[in-house]
């Protein structure tokens, strides 16, 4: 948050608000909106599918998933490491989609909650 801080201030202090700014002024607000929304989605709570994988030689290993953003997924040696991982690759997943504006889902957007608990989901 103190890279957002930092950058307002200097925006503020060249041109003393946004009307009237210069094309590196609006570049420089248009860094700090993707910077709010990575902050905003890096906060939320997406709920993560893991399992628990043999290869053909006995070796286990680790997939981790968050359903909502498709294709986000990791793997790992240990759960630990698995999730670990998955926060890398969610982090890069909401960095790439909001270079390119694409939307982004909210938490729980492509799963339904079954049975009576809320940690029991499924994808529909």
């Amino acid at each position: 948050m103190e890279e957002i801080k930092e950058e307002i201030a200097k925006i503020v202090s060249s041109s003393g608000g946004c009307y009237g700014a210069t094309r590196e002024e609006l570049r420089k607000i248009d860094k700090l909106v993707r910077l709010f929304k990575l902050y905003y989605y890096l906060g939320l709570r997406y709920p993560a599918v893991i399992e628990k994988f043999t290869e053909y030689n006995g070796e286990e290993y680790f997939g981790a998933e968050i359903p909502d953003l498709p294709g986000c997924g990791a793997e790992g040696r240990t759960k630990e490491e698995a999730l670990e991982r998955l926060q890398e690759a969610k982090r890069a997943w909401i960095e790439v989609s909001l270079e390119r504006g694409l939307t982004i889902p909210e938490p729980g957007s492509s799963l339904e909650l079954v049975g009576g608990g809320l940690d029991e989901r499924k994808e529909s």
